[in-house]
This record gives C-alpha cells, sequence and structure tokens, in this order.
C-alpha cells in the first residue's frame, strides 16, 4: 500500500489528498450544475477552492450559498431524530435542513 500511495502521490491521511482532489475535479468532473453550501463558522470549510475550481471549467454554472452554522448542523440528519427521539434535534437544526431541502428544490 505505502508504494502504491507514493506512486499515485499520496501523501496525506486523506487519499487523495484534498489539492490533487480539486485537480481532479477541474480535469475530469462533468457536472455543471452544482448547489454548494458554505457554513459561517466551519473551520474545515474548503467551499471557496471548491467553487473556484468548478468554476475554471468552461460553461461551468455552480451556484452556492452561505447558512450560519457548521457542516455538523446537518450531519447525520434525521438519524439522531429517529434513533433518539426528538429532543435529539433542535429547531434551529430542523430550520437549517428544511431550508436547504428547499433551496435544493428551487434549484
Amino acid at each position: 500500500m505505502k508504494q502504491l500511495s507514493q506512486k499515485l502521490e499520496f501523501n496525506s491521511e486523506f487519499s487523495p489528498s484534498p489539492e490533487r482532489t480539486l485537480r481532479l475535479i477541474e480535469k475530469t468532473y462533468s457536472q455543471k450544475n452544482n448547489f454548494l453550501i458554505k457554513f459561517n463558522s466551519d473551520k474545515l470549510d474548503q467551499t471557496d477552492k471548491l467553487f473556484s475550481c468548478l468554476k475554471a471549467r468552461k460553461e461551468d454554472d455552480s451556484k452556492g450559498i452561505m447558512l450560519k452554522g457548521t457542516h455538523t448542523i446537518i450531519a447525520s440528519a434525521g438519524l439522531r431524530e429517529n434513533f433518539l427521539g426528538d429532543w435529539a434535534d433542535d429547531e434551529f437544526k430542523r430550520n437549517t435542513i428544511k431550508k436547504i431541502s428547499n433551496l435544493i428544490d428551487e434549484s
């Protein structure tokens, strides 16, 4: 595995690396209509880099929006509530998920 990772330039805990992933997207990803969601308090967010990468492609029509919170707001959406009960998700999380669902339906 080590030899393979060196040959393919996989030198991080993420494989492929975030930088290589962006290069692959720019060169091989063909979907022109993407909807990116950026959260204003997410310290791990790379939406801006991904958006720039997508927009560098010919005829790209990707769009994006910024919402309050972090990506964990929507992580396991509905699962917490289904397994743990109504107390597991607060109203802000429910409203954010509804907002995202509506935005996707409208686009």
